[in-house]
């Protein structure tokens, strides 16, 4: 199995979209071949590309971070931060 794998990750393969080269190396086809194995109602199907579920989300900024990142740099001073005389106006709401 080692050399068929090998030969496959060999070839130059053409991109069905682009049509540009590209090849796939010996541990992703390797990969690919045990995902499929694994699946037996349909094993062609299980290779296709997922969508991620927090695509389109930023879990990593929470609300605050976010409000603060869209200040105008008019509320900031030459070091950096937030200069507290010029934020009467300004409120910030923390969940």
């Amino acid at each position: 199995m080692r050399a068929q794998i090998e030969a496959l990750a060999g070839h130059q393969w053409r991109h069905p979209i682009t049509g540009e080269p590209v090849r796939f190396g010996f541990s992703t086809i390797e990969r690919w071949f045990y995902r499929a194995l694994k699946e037996r109602s349909d094993p062609v199907g299980v290779l296709h590309r997922k969508l991620r579920t927090d695509a389109g989300q930023q879990p990593a900024m929470s609300d605050a971070v976010r409000q603060l990142a869209r200040l105008p740099l008019d509320f900031v001073d030459e070091g950096g931060r937030i200069d507290s005389g010029k934020t009467e106006r300004l409120e910030i709401v923390v969940a």
